[in-house]
């Protein structure tokens, strides 16, 4: 390979590194006051399944904006409450984040936005005692914006996967 030709290889290498970076641009989570929260919500209420379920979190997406929440996700996975006022999403969240576990301590909530700053909605988090799995805050939720459509990824961390795992093969 000449040098040449190598020049043109890292050259293309490197666009390609750039651009699909600053292609994707990420969405992002902080930590706010359940006080700060305002608007209509559609709700996405992930997880519950049976008792303890790991992946139990609650989505509350703005109804005054253009994109839709869709979890990546089986149906059986999630049920949906539409058009409602922020009493309602915290009377409904809570129910659904502290009726699958006695393990759960508070609720958090996450503004969920875009790198320009428009809100897109809400994560709300039931926070364990860390006792059962060494921390309070479990399941993993990464975001794709695409096509009006905000995609969300929901998880359970590999470590309680690997335990639920290792304890079925110990008692059966």
């Amino acid at each position: 390979m000449t040098n040449k030709m190598l020049k043109k290889a890292l050259e293309l290498f490197f666009l390609l590194l750039v651009s699909g970076c600053a292609l994707s641009a990420s969405i992002k989570t902080i930590r706010v006051p359940a006080e700060t929260v305002t608007g209509k919500f559609d709700l996405i209420l992930f997880g519950g399944n049976y008792l303890d379920d790991p992946e139990t979190i609650v989505f509350a997406d703005l109804r005054d904006d253009d994109i839709a929440f869709e979890p990546y996700s089986p149906d059986y996975k999630y049920k949906r409450h539409n058009n409602l006022t922020l009493t309602e999403l915290i009377h409904v969240a809570r129910e659904h984040l502290f009726g699958s576990s006695v393990t759960y301590r508070k609720i958090e909530f996450r503004k969920i936005y875009t790198p320009s700053g428009q809100i897109l909605g809400y994560e709300i988090r039931a926070i364990q005692w860390p006792l059962k799995y060494g921390f309070g805050d479990i399941p993993e939720v990464s975001y794709r914006l695409k096509d009006k459509k905000l995609f969300l990824y929901i998880r359970t961390p590999e470590f309680i996967e690997n335990e639920g795992i290792r304890l079925k093969r110990r008692w059966w």
